[in-house]
């Protein structure tokens, strides 16, 4: 496979990831994982001070939910889902090539490519 072709077919799955994001709505609970990273947001820069329960809040990473709460207010608030969704499909996409990189420092080329294409 030409240079070529790999850079078109790389560009497409990633238009293709963002136009999935944007267009695939709102899931079941969307409203409590942000609701969630409000709650820990405020938890994390009051030092504390702030601490309002949420159910099970002590089972998920306060950290991710917090980061991603704190994107999504640059956004307007009617397109909070679907930045929501952005964000996480930046977050994965790290994981990816991170993957990618591991695999083929690894084992060889190849294998981190198609790791990566699994993935994907």
């Amino acid at each position: 496979m030409t240079k070529t072709k790999k850079n078109f077919l790389f560009f497409f799955l990633i238009l293709f990831s963002v136009y999935c994001a944007i267009t695939i709505g709102k899931g079941w609970d969307e409203g409590f994982l942000i609701k969630q990273g409000e709650i820990a947001t405020k938890y994390l820069l009051s030092f504390g001070k702030i601490n309002e329960d949420l159910f099970r809040r002590e089972y998920y990473s306060p950290i991710y939910y917090s980061l991603k709460y704190l994107f999504i207010q640059t956004f307007p608030y009617k397109f909070q889902v679907e930045a929501s969704h952005l964000v996480n499909l930046i977050f994965s996409l790290g994981v990816i090539f991170g993957l990618k990189k591991l695999t083929k420092e690894l084992f060889n080329d190849n294998v981190g490519k198609i790791i990566f294409l699994i993935f994907k």
